[in-house]
């Protein structure tokens, strides 16, 4: 059987980690000048905001349902709390990724019209939409599916009405909003990258065969655009990746639970294995909200820039009790000897 108190401790290290990391890196965003004013990074900061939600609400009570709860209400409650959380959390980072991947293919493909067509108000407008959209398709199970003749007592309705997946709808959900999404995003970074190494030997070419100062000057711009632009690429076809690797098992994993009775023993059903299985595939998923914010902070350069200008100012702010006691004491910085910074003299502050 799977261990309790390991599987709680092991979810509640990854929720401080996932809070911890997803909050540096909004804090960065919020901070960093040239990260705010990009209407692209109102797209990152809408998946960092759903790893957040995952750490700070779906972790926890996802921990919960471990403990054994003995009124039927509050075991519902923490249930069908966690299925819709999931839900929400699962298709936000989903369509919030696939939606990065759609900004990054206008970037390529518009190149210099880019910034005057993609705008902050139609990217907020835009995730608006696509979270009325996925609210909407994740409260559906929460409508009973009863035949239109069936009478239903206060005890059955009681027993019913909580958040079924029917299998209609996890189909739907699977097809048109998980592997569809995925399959797009991996033909679209497949353009990017084949537009870019075009671009890259026109400029070359462009490069080789001009001579003017001011012809010149214009290129080393947009040799400057198209380092950008690859970096940029380069960070969100990781990520990517590293989504993939993470939701590949649940992707497999529960359709195959859900539709594919034959491939499982008759014993597998509540054994401890299965027990593993749903454990393992879920804590891979999270292990998402952790991974997203690490790749963000080492391998964009606006963000390490933003976390080493938070740490300075953290410093300085530690460094200036030091620095009013001197000033005290009338002991110049630049000057003090070893006999005034000694530690007899400084236990005077």
């Amino acid at each position: 059987m799977l261990n309790t108190s390991a599987a709680i401790t092991s979810l509640l290290v990854l929720a401080i980690a996932a809070t911890l990391l997803n909050s540096l890196c909004i804090y960065i965003i919020r901070r960093t000048k040239c990260l705010k004013k990009r209407p692209s990074s109102i797209l990152t900061l809408n998946v960092l905001l759903v790893h957040l939600l995952q750490s700070l609400i779906v972790l926890p009570l996802y921990a919960a349902k471990k403990f054994t709860i003995k009124s039927f209400h509050w075991a519902q409650f923490v249930d069908n709390s966690f299925r819709v959380t999931y839900m929400i959390t699962f298709y936000g980072t989903v369509l919030g990724v696939f939606c990065i991947s759609i900004d990054r293919f206008l970037a390529t493909y518009w190149l210099k019209s880019y910034k005057q067509r993609i705008t902050k108000k139609r990217i907020c407008v835009s995730l608006f939409m696509l979270w009325i959209y996925i609210i909407t398709l994740c409260m559906i199970p929460f409508v009973p599916s009863f035949p239109l003749n069936t009478s239903l007592n206060a005890s059955s309705f009681d027993k019913t009405y909580i958040y079924v997946q029917q299998d209609e709808w996890v189909i739907f959900m699977l097809i048109f909003n998980t592997a569809l999404p995925y399959i797009l995003t991996i033909i679209i970074y497949t353009y990017i990258i084949c537009r870019l190494q075009t671009l890259k030997k026109k400029h070359d070419r462009l490069r080789d065969n001009t001579n003017s100062a001011q012809q010149n000057c214009t290129l080393k711009m947009r040799d400057k655009d198209l380092k950008r632009y690859r970096k940029v690429t380069h960070l969100t076809v990781v990520l990517t990746v590293f989504y993939g690797i993470f939701w590949t098992p649940s992707f497999i994993y529960y359709p195959l639970l859900s539709f594919c009775k034959s491939c499982f023993s008759r014993g597998f059903e509540n054994s401890s294995l299965e027990q593993y299985l749903g454990f393992v595939t879920k804590y891979l998923a999270f292990l998402n909200g952790v991974a997203a914010p690490l790749i963000y902070c080492f391998y964009h350069e606006n963000y390490r820039k933003g976390f080493m200008t938070i740490r300075r100012s953290i410093l300085y702010k530690f460094s200036k009790p030091l620095d009013i006691c001197l000033t005290t004491l009338d002991i110049p910085v630049g000057t003090m000897n070893e006999i005034s910074s000694t530690p007899e003299k400084m236990y005077y502050c």
